[in-house]
């Protein structure tokens, strides 16, 4: 699926930075964090038929597309700084109505892990240091970790929607 997005269109809210909180991030799936000590499983899915674990090297510093998963959760782990994670609400139509659609994606900065609920659009995008749009060589170096037969539903769009940090959106991230 294209979704069709004009770039400078003010129709579509500007998609800004948001510190990741466990609050924040509740209704997309869970954030993980560390246990006092021992031994704490953080998601279980006994149901699913094997796993697998990879590196994804993220350049890409614009969101280009959306991605989910209809039956599997898929966690997310940072190994470099300056990398996001856009999501939005399961079930989301994006076909019907891309303005507001737009209005529903959410961007945190990926600062600690995650893991993404069955459903729920997500994507990963570098964040660029200020003033530099280039793509980098290396990108940021995310683990990833998912069932080994995913089966994935995806959206691009035409014209990828830029970050816009929270410091230059008036905000304090």
């Amino acid at each position: 699926m294209r979704i069709n997005r004009r770039s400078g269109d003010s129709m579509y809210p500007p998609l800004v930075l948001q510190e990741l909180t466990a609050d924040e991030f509740r209704p997309f799936g869970i954030v993980v964090e560390s246990a006092e000590d021992g031994f704490l499983p953080v998601l279980s899915q006994p149901e699913a038929a094997g796993w697998q674990v990879a590196i994804n090297r993220v350049t890409t510093t614009h969101l280009e597309s959306l991605h989910y998963h209809p039956e599997t959760w898929e966690c997310f782990s940072p190994l470099d700084e300056r990398v996001a994670i856009a999501v939005a609400p399961a079930g989301l139509d994006l076909s019907l109505d891309p303005r507001a659609a737009a209005g529903q994606i959410v961007v945190f900065n990926l600062t600690v892990p995650v893991c993404v609920a069955p459903k729920t659009w997500h994507s990963l995008v570098r964040l660029a240091p200020e003033n530099d749009d280039s793509p980098s060589e290396r990108g940021a170096a995310v683990f990833v970790c998912e069932n080994a037969h995913v089966r994935g539903v995806s959206t691009y769009f035409d014209n990828p929607l830029p970050i816009e940090s929270a410091r230059s959106a008036g905000g304090k991230l």
